[in-house]
Parts: structure tokens; sequence; C-alpha cells
């Protein structure tokens, strides 16, 4: 009888897998690899984590297509030296600094949380994974952007956000 449960199961949870995903193979976590891109007309780099799939080993990182994606920030976030903060954090000098390092500004509890830990500080990694997944990567932020998808997107503007200070 153990048996016929036991075999009952494993037909519940692999056939429901099968039926639901048309898959019966386990999800697997995405493979990274290391990726070291350059920035034009810089002797800099950016280093980042990306997909296996994704080859980025000839992409040059363009900081006027990042300065163009940025556009998608100035809603929230001010990039001139000195402007003020507006629903989220002025991003000027942001490059190099710990996560929520404006004195005057009000930051959610997620990023003060995450500033006492002392672990991030914006460079390319963390720059990268949080603007992949703004909410995945600070949980309990209050940003409402859902992240940029497209590595090369991300790159541009981590290249552009470099130059800002």
């Amino acid at each position: 009888m153990a048996v016929f449960a036991a075999n009952l199961i494993a037909v519940v949870v692999f056939g429901g897998r099968y039926y639901l995903t048309g898959n019966i193979e386990t999800p697997h976590k995405e493979q990274q690899q290391l990726v070291e891109v350059e920035i034009e007309d810089s002797n800099q780099t950016i280093a980042i984590a990306a997909p296996v799939e994704e080859d980025l080993s000839d992409y040059v990182a363009d900081p006027e297509k990042g300065r163009k994606i940025s556009g998608k920030c100035k809603a929230c976030h001010d990039f001139s030296q000195g402007g003020k903060h507006k629903t989220g954090p002025s991003l000027w000098g942001v490059y190099g600094q710990k996560i929520a390092h404006h004195t005057d500004y009000s930051y959610s509890s997620a990023f003060e949380a995450e500033k006492e830990k002392g672990e991030i500080f914006w460079d390319d990694t963390h720059l990268n994974e949080y603007l992949l997944k703004p909410k995945k990567y600070i949980k309990g932020t209050k940003m409402a952007f859902p992240g940029i998808r497209d590595a090369k997107d991300r790159l541009d503007l981590i290249a552009w956000m470099k130059e800002q200070k």
C-alpha cells in the first residue's frame, strides 16, 4: 500500500508538472558567466555576471546610449550635479557610493536595512543586478520601476553613470 501511495504521489507531481509546463525536468538556475566589457572612448571596463547564452564578449558599452536610456529614470531621479531629490534620490555621482548614501533623503526601510549591513556599494555588479530587477534585488524597495531586461542597455547605462561624477 505504501509503495502504491508513493508511486501515486510521483505520478501526480511529475504528471502535474508536465501537464502545466510540458517539461518534466527540474527547473534550474540560469548559468552565469563573468563578462568584462570595454567602455567606448575610455580605458575603463565594466565587469558583470551575464547569462551564458548571451555573448557580450565583443560588446563595447556606449555611455551616450546610456544617457538616452537614463531617460527611463528621469521621472523619479535627477542625474545633474547638485540636482534635487525627486520621488527617488538624486543619482549624480552614485557610482562607487555606498547604498543609501544621501543624508538628506528619506530612503525606504529596505534600503536603510541594506545600508546597515554595509555590503552594497554601487559598482558594476550591484548596479547590474539592481537595474535588472530592483524589487528582487532589494526586497521591500518602494521603487516601482520593473527593471531593464537587456544586458547591453544596462551596460550602457552603467558606463554613463560612471561618468557622472
